[in-house]
């Protein structure tokens, strides 16, 4: 499916989110993923984050064409069952951390809001980056 941004420039396929910023249009593709966070930020959650990252890198890569500016990035899902507030806590500070030190996002958000703090899947993060020639990490 071929589609034009405003200024008539096309670029192909789906794309998961529309942003115009400073009159500037931009497609980005997005993944989800739950990660469980309950016994911290392990092996298994780093290689999850890192691989979901590079297959929106690699989606938004075979969408772009004439030079349409392009965003990437993840949703994730914390999972964290049979332990306390304060650690749930505990565990989503220490992963926030690590993707701001790792992976270095241009953007990143999350919502916890109190009524849900308790639950198992308590809320979520969103952490988007723009395509790089290099990247650190591989990601």
């Amino acid at each position: 499916m071929e589609k034009h941004d405003a200024n008539g420039l096309s670029y192909s396929g789906r794309n998961d989110l529309y942003f115009i910023i400073d009159g500037d249009d931009y497609i980005s593709e997005w993944k989800q993923k739950v990660i469980s966070l309950s016994k911290g930020v392990s092996l298994n959650v780093i290689k999850k984050t890192i691989d979901g990252h590079k297959d929106a890198k690699y989606e938004l890569a075979r969408a772009r064409v004439n030079r349409v500016t392009g965003l990437y990035g993840l949703f994730l899902i914390p999972k964290l069952i049979r332990i306390s507030v304060k650690e749930k806590a505990s565990n989503i500070r220490e992963y926030i951390n690590w993707i701001v030190d790792e992976l270095t996002p241009d953007v990143l958000a999350w919502w916890f809001p109190e009524e849900t703090r308790q639950h198992d899947y308590p809320g979520i993060i969103m952490s988007m980056r723009r395509p790089r020639k290099t990247l650190e990490n591989g990601n």
